[in-house]
């Protein structure tokens, strides 16, 4: 029986052979799913008596390395600009951002988590973004099968230079057009 119910053996996803030389019994159940988790008791019986076994199975779901299905992107911003890295992935990872090789403190001022409906997906926001914010984030998921990450390079401009970079340009286009 498995969980108190009469054990169907269909010779397909669950057999019984036995054994003549040890006299034994052997439940086998072939392709198991987490379905298959349970309390599975056998009982024998004869003139003296029964005697009953049980064990516990636990199917653990088969785990795949993560990987990632939306990847970050190198982004160049001008100072003042919000910034949002956004990523999606498979294998229910445990995610970590970093900032270099350190840790981002995500502290819901200047960086914040946004709320997200599917659990495969995730954004950070960066707030009022500033020359310093410059470098190179990642993001790293990791379960127990492996880890994967994915890296964005991102560039702040302050506003005097970009303001510089546009009267270049506006120049250039005046020297063309005289």
């Amino acid at each position: 029986s498995k969980d108190g119910s009469d054990l169907t053996i269909d010779g397909e996803h669950v057999e019984l052979r036995k054994e003549e030389a040890d006299d034994s019994l052997t439940v086998i159940v072939h392709n198991c799913t987490t379905e298959d988790s349970g309390t599975y008791k056998c009982t024998i019986t004869n003139s003296e008596g029964s005697e009953t076994t049980k064990s516990e199975v636990k199917v653990k779901e088969d785990v795949k390395a993560p990987t990632f299905t939306k990847q970050l992107k190198d982004m160049t911003v001008t100072e003042g600009e919000t910034v949002e890295f956004s990523v999606k992935f498979s294998g229910k990872p445990k995610v970590k951002w970093t900032k270099g090789d350190a840790e981002l403190k995500i502290d819901s001022k200047h960086f914040e988590y946004k709320k997200e409906e599917a659990g495969d997906s995730l954004t950070i926001i960066l707030h009022d973004a500033k020359p310093e914010d410059s470098g190179k984030y990642s993001c790293i998921i990791t379960n127990s099968a492996g880890s994967a990450t994915t890296t964005s390079n991102v560039t702040v401009s302050g506003k005097l230079e970009s303001f510089d970079k546009f009267l270049s340009c506006l120049m250039l286009l005046w020297q063309r057009l005289v």
